[in-house]
């Protein structure tokens, strides 16, 4: 089993859709527009960071000039929303763009309806005839949905405890949409004595900042809402982590090591009966979520085992 990775370009690429014609990436572009031919419709996301919605709409401009329907988001969303927006609408194909802490390295992910990696036993790489058709790009909202299932996630009668004494979300419009959801108090609960977090600016992992300690390893983190979901939540499951670091999880029979990349994970995640997916930058996948790490219900879960 192996994921179909990201396209990967510059920012120089996107003028005249240069990315797609570069010779690592033309397997994934075939593979989006095989899929387009027999549903020519997909939602394109993109991450917080700085200047990529101006990337994204050039992207959807392009694709549209193939007869593709394009949908956004107005602002910049986790990687999760887009998952479960898929999985939600049944829809073939989702892309989300994001780039490197430079700024001029983007990758291009492609989604399936379940809401992971496509398997590359499934890519399609047919050559495709010309488009003599025009799609149109519109909007699409992905942050109600997420949220409400953010909610759905928590426990509502949790214990008063510990809380963070900053949460830093960079995603100005979830935060909004997240503080009129009932059931995410939990998450703003300022506490002057608790630790710091931050979300990466994909959703995707969550970091923890003690007073006095410094930075908590998201492998600790990990094992703490593990044990948290299979003891007061009398979950169970099967723990997924990178190769050669799931030792700590040695109390769980069911284990899973990945070789590879956090798409790796994302990928494998998708086909098994998950408890946790862990990964070193301090992703976490959880069960019947998404196949990707979601640092919010992290938090969440990492405040509750706290609590409890």
């Amino acid at each position: 089993m192996k994921p179909l990775y990201p396209a990967r370009f510059r920012a120089a690429d996107i003028a005249d859709k240069h990315w797609a014609e570069l010779p690592e990436n033309i397997t994934f572009y075939r593979h989006i527009r095989n899929v387009c031919l027999s549903f020519p419709s997909l939602i394109l996301a993109f991450s917080a960071r700085p200047g990529l919605s101006t990337a994204a709409a050039e992207i959807a401009k392009d694709l549209a000039a193939c007869g593709i329907n394009v949908f956004m988001p107005n602002d910049a969303v986790p990687i999760c929303a887009l998952s479960q927006a898929l999985g939600s609408r049944n829809l073939p194909l989702g892309l989300y763009l994001d780039a490197d802490d430079t700024g001029d390295n983007f990758t291009l992910a492609a989604m399936t309806s379940h809401g992971g990696p496509f398997d590359m036993q499934d890519v399609i790489v047919t050559p495709f005839g010309k488009s003599t058709t025009t799609g149109v790009v519109g909007e699409t909202d992905l942050l109600s949905y997420y949220a409400a299932n953010l909610a759905g996630f928590a426990d509502q009668y949790i214990e008063k405890g510990i809380g963070f004494s900053a949460l830093d979300i960079p995603f100005p419009a979830l935060i909004k949409k997240l503080k009129d959801t009932p059931g995410l108090e939990i998450l703003f609960q300022a506490d002057p004595h608790g630790p710091a977090a931050t979300l990466s600016p994909d959703g995707q992992a969550l970091k923890i900042f003690e007073r006095e300690k410094g930075e908590i390893a998201s492998e600790e983190i990990a094992m703490l809402i593990a044990d948290y979901l299979s003891n007061e939540r009398l979950a169970s499951g099967t723990i997924i982590g990178p190769s050669g670091r799931l030792t700590g999880f040695s109390r769980y029979s069911d284990r899973i090591e990945v070789e590879g990349t956090l798409v790796d994970l994302n990928h494998r995640v998708g086909f098994t009966d998950l408890l946790v997916g862990w990964w070193p930058d301090g992703s976490i996948a959880h069960q019947g979520n998404s196949c990707f790490g979601d640092g919010l219900l992290s938090a969440i879960y990492f405040l509750e085992a706290k609590r409890s």
